[in-house]
């Protein structure tokens, strides 16, 4: 008769979170997909509009172009193709479309309340496409926080690797952290990569102090790119 090995009980809560982090994952890029179909449909429709100065001079309205339909689409179709993707680079591909959508939607959101034809000191009001617009980034934000999330779990409990070479995905999440606060999809995509490195590098190995700090300057580019664009949608004015 022939014993079973017992499962380690570290291995029971490591594998209960892998599941919970994989529809964490899913759910969160999905709501990405959402947010760059919003955007897409905001295409048409009156984004900002502000009454007419004295003599009738600049004011107006401006409309979401029809061009943003392709690029709503095209974002939308790679967030929900990562959702159910099984591989760790499609997951941070999709990020880092979620995180674009996200950005896009409020920069161009921002481009039409400062526009020229506006006069300053009179106050610029969203329409239709600008409510879409505001929501499209707030809800691709939320989708790439909810990523993040699934990304996250417990340390790797294999023993540490005979040789003493650094973990390539925390190097890259170090670089990509730097480079987050000047490319908005970069800053997810770093602490994407420093939550998978901090996953597979063991505690007290080589590289995991430098995923740390790719995640750390991810995540600060993300929360500042993020909540400053949706800042600057709804409230910047001419």
């Amino acid at each position: 008769m022939t014993t079973e090995p017992a499962t380690p009980a570290a291995a029971v809560p490591a594998a209960r979170w892998t599941a919970a982090g994989t529809v964490l994952q899913s759910a969160g890029l999905v709501t990405c997909g959402a947010g760059a179909i919003l955007m897409a449909a905001a295409a048409g429709h009156v984004m900002t509009e502000q009454s007419f100065g004295p003599g009738g001079a600049a004011g107006g309205s401006i409309e979401l172009a029809s061009d943003v339909v392709g690029v709503g689409a095209a974002l939308a179709v790679i967030c929900f193709a990562a959702a159910f993707a099984p591989w760790s680079w499609a997951r941070l591909t999709g990020l880092a479309a979620g995180s674009a959508t996200s950005g896009i939607a409020a920069l161009i959101l921002i481009g039409a309340r400062t526009d020229d034809r506006y006069i300053s000191g009179i106050d610029v009001s969203l329409g239709t496409g600008g409510w879409l617009l505001l929501a499209a980034s707030a809800l691709a934000l939320t989708g790439v926080t909810l990523t993040l999330a699934g990304l996250a779990g417990p340390a790797s409990s294999r023993p540490e690797a005979a040789d003493d070479r650094v973990s390539g995905k925390a190097v890259a999440s170090l670089v990509l952290g730097i480079c987050g606060f000047l490319v908005v999809p970069l800053a997810a995509v770093a602490a994407g990569l420093g939550l998978v490195a901090l996953r597979e590098v063991p505690p007290g190995r080589d590289g995991r102090g430098l995923g740390i700090a790719g995640l750390v300057l991810g995540l600060v580019a993300q929360a500042a790119w993020g909540l400053g664009l949706l800042a600057g949608a709804l409230l910047v004015q001419p």
